[in-house]
């Protein structure tokens, strides 16, 4: 049992802290992948384990491991997040009194919470109406704003403006405040005075009212080409229908080339046949050329008896 149970190591040092530290900043993009897939994990074991020979390299101190050096890298993320925690639990606390003075920041957790500065203390929303900026904070996450250089009102012209808005101002005010219990909808049907009918002279020749009745033809739809709201017309054709009719087209297709491929079949088979007869028929030629040489030779010898 006294083999089996594990070792403990030595305390930290704050200066072994600080080279595990410098190295995990050099190596955090492999160690901090956030893929779970076996071919990343095997590769951050490996980093680990690269990161042990070289922490083991630089320090006389103990020997380390590379899960040992994970370990401790876990439990001071774990320290600064509780850090990061607590200073914004005193921040937005409630209860009266004098607030609490605020905490010395450690200069070895400010590193790490730049590393995981968004898995500690969130992200940082500049939005916000009441946002507070967090102590570490990305240069990047705040958009630079630009301001345009706007041209200056003149003075006479601001006056004049100021005016006639505070003339329609106490138009309005007269118009609201006035009786209007004697009208009823029935007068709406009466003509139009002559003092509020404009001259359609006056009226055509302004550069204003031309611009915005342009304006109004182009937004007219053509009466000519009618837009048509109708639902696309749907084929009675079920879905079932159209599988078995492509199903029936691609048997029509297999059939067609099964058709094809027997009919190259037949003409490959009689080509066979044909150079078979022909071979054939020279054998038998030379048979028959051999036996009437041997016959001749028979004769021959029958002779010269």
């Amino acid at each position: 049992m006294s083999e089996d149970k594990r070792k403990r190591s030595p305390n930290w040092l704050s200066s072994e802290k600080e080279l595990l530290l410098s190295l995990v900043e050099l190596n955090f993009n492999f160690i901090e992948n956030k893929k779970t897939d076996r071919v990343t994990v095997k590769s951050k074991l490996a980093q680990w384990q690269i990161i042990a020979d070289q922490y083991n390299s630089r320090t006389s101190h103990c020997f380390r491991t590379a899960e040992n050096l994970k370990a401790q890298w876990e439990s001071m993320k774990k320290v600064a997040r509780k850090d990061a925690a607590n200073n914004r639990r005193h921040m937005i606390q409630t209860g009266g009194g004098s607030p609490i003075p605020p905490k010395k920041e450690d200069p070895f957790l400010q590193r790490i919470l730049c590393l995981i500065s968004t898995s500690a203390v969130g992200l940082f929303k500049p939005y916000d109406i009441d946002y507070s900026i967090p102590a570490v904070q990305d240069q990047t996450a705040i958009p630079s704003l630009e301001t345009e250089d706007l041209p200056e009102t003149p003075a006479a012209q601001y006056k004049d403006d100021q005016t006639s808005e505070t003339t329609v101002q106490n138009k309005n005010k007269d118009f609201v405040t006035k009786d209007w219990g004697h009208h009823t909808p029935q007068l709406l049907r009466t003509p139009v005075s002559q003092a509020l009918k404009i001259d359609g002279a006056v009226e055509k020749n302004t550069p204003v009212t031309d611009h915005i009745e342009n304006m109004i033809e182009k937004q007219k739809p053509n009466r000519g080409t009618r837009i048509s709201r109708r639902r696309p017309i749907h084929t009675n054709m079920s879905s079932l229908e159209l599988l078995h009719k492509k199903k029936i087209e691609a048997i029509e297709l297999q059939k067609k080339h099964a058709m094809e491929e027997m009919e190259r079949t037949k003409i490959l088979h009689d080509l066979d046949i044909q150079i078979k007869k022909q071979i054939l028929r020279q054998e038998k030629i030379k048979t028959n050329l051999l036996l009437i040489k041997r016959r001749r030779l028979l004769a021959c010898r029958k002779t010269t008896k």
